[in-house]
């Protein structure tokens, strides 16, 4: 009779712990689920203005925003190529994570060109999408070969200061494909 009493304090004292390390487990998966439903997930697209989904006076503002941009740092640069030789096209911006995008930061990793201009640097969740300004650092806007192989490199912060940085590689920027580098 005390055999079959130990072994079921045994089983007890057993029974506890793997329910302890299960809530344990649970408890952590939880908190990776929440951080990831909070994530900003930013893409870069080539978009044409007049495709864009959004009605005229939106067109016309990101119209003006890219010519006066455009203007304005030629005048300041004297000469600087503007990006992108294609007046219809433009590089565009999108948070479609679940989570907002804080002190978001845009690089291209080569010498041959720099993102001088945003809309903003905060993005709300679920599909904020905004132009970027993209320009030449040498007197000629620079080939296509130089336009097809340019890297850029996103990164923003989400609201709990977590830092995520995402990179993309333009192939083909007349038909407008870009790929993420992972």
């Amino acid at each position: 009779m005390n055999a079959i009493l130990k072994w079921m304090m045994d089983l007890q004292g057993f029974t506890f712990f793997l329910t302890l390390i299960a809530i344990l487990w649970y408890t952590l998966e939880t908190k990776r689920i929440r951080e990831v439903e909070q994530q900003p997930v930013m893409m870069l697209y080539i978009r044409d203005i007049y495709e864009l989904p959004i009605d005229k006076c939106e067109q016309q503002r990101q119209y003006v925003f890219k010519t006066n941009a455009g203007k304005l740092s030629e005048e300041l640069r004297m000469g600087v190529g503007v990006l992108p030789p294609i007046d219809n096209l433009m590089f565009r911006l999108r948070n479609v994570g679940n989570g907002a995008a804080f002190n978001l930061e845009v690089t291209e990793e080569s010498d041959c060109f720099r993102v001088s201009q945003y809309q903003s640097r905060f993005f709300a969740p679920r599909s904020d999408e905004q132009s970027i300004l993209v320009e030449s650092t040498s007197e000629s806007p620079g080939s296509e070969d130089d336009i097809n192989r340019m890297v850029f490199c996103v990164s923003c912060k989400s609201v709990n200061g977590r830092k995520y940085v995402y990179r993309y590689r333009v192939r083909d920027f007349e038909q407008q494909v870009v790929d993420f580098v992972p």
